[in-house]
């Protein structure tokens, strides 16, 4: 049959170096859930005028923000393509006009909030799903 679509070949499974950088991998990114959680209270401290807290922070929430339809949104993807990224920008466009009107600075409880929740659901979600994959020699 000439044009007929031939099935995709199946993923091997990863032996035991694939699995160990697995494991490997969720155990950090669970250490960093932990860390960020043991100093959300410094996190959600409100800062004056426009300042916003030091650090490189910022570059794994843009990360995060890259990283949401391929993770969480996974199993949703073709009926929800990118806008849960969309979603997340307008919440994020709502939190800072709450929280330059409501309290007068732009890092407030509610963008600060946002952007730790944005953190911890997915460093969570990814160091689960490092440790199952090695776990369970997932293809891939």
């Amino acid at each position: 049959m000439v044009g007929a679509s031939q099935p995709r070949p199946a993923l091997p499974r990863p032996g035991l170096l694939g699995r160990s950088i697995r494991i490997a991998a969720g155990a950090v990114v669970l250490y960093a859930f932990v860390e960020l959680l043991a100093q959300s209270q410094t996190f959600l401290r409100p800062l004056p005028g426009w300042q916003v807290p030091v650090g490189d922070w910022w570059i794994v929430a843009i990360i995060c923000w890259l990283v949401l339809p391929d993770s969480i949104f996974d199993g949703l993807r073709p009926r929800l393509g990118t806008r849960p990224q969309y979603v997340l920008v307008l919440l994020t466009a709502a939190a800072v006009v709450w929280s330059r009107a409501g309290y007068g600075q732009l890092w407030a409880l509610p963008l600060a909030l946002l952007m730790l929740l944005l953190l911890l659901v997915v460093f969570l979600y990814a160091g689960v799903s490092f440790l199952l994959a090695g776990a369970i020699a997932a293809p891939g």
